[in-house]
């Protein structure tokens, strides 16, 4: 596991969690954790994204593909492209709608 992430806990008591990557494919920090013993460092469980039922699966893939930040800077410049397209044609839709309504006004009149 490539360690990304270390959280202590706030009581004395509370485990401490490591998270990470794993070579899983599209998987957010959250899904690989190890749980340890704050004062002898046993650990207390593993939980490895490969190993998660499909409803968790689905819910840490979606960060991923929502940011585009699963493959490097190619794939974040190409969401940033697609979202850029998708709020012109939004922007664009707007202003269309805009022009019809003030044709109707300017007709009816």
């Amino acid at each position: 596991m490539d360690i990304r992430y270390i959280r202590y806990g706030k009581k004395a008591n509370q485990a401490v969690e490591v998270r990470g990557y794993n070579n899983d494919i599209l998987l957010r920090l959250r899904a690989n954790r190890v749980y340890l013993h704050p004062t002898t460092g046993v650990v207390l469980g593993i939980q490895k994204g490969e190993n998660l039922p499909i409803i968790a699966r689905i819910k840490d893939t979606a960060d991923p593909l929502h940011f585009g930040n699963f493959a490097g800077i190619g794939t974040k410049l190409i969401w940033t492209i697609f979202g850029l397209a998708m709020s012109f044609i939004s922007a664009t839709g707007m202003y269309m709608s805009w022009l019809r309504v003030k044709r109707k006004v300017t007709l009816t009149k």
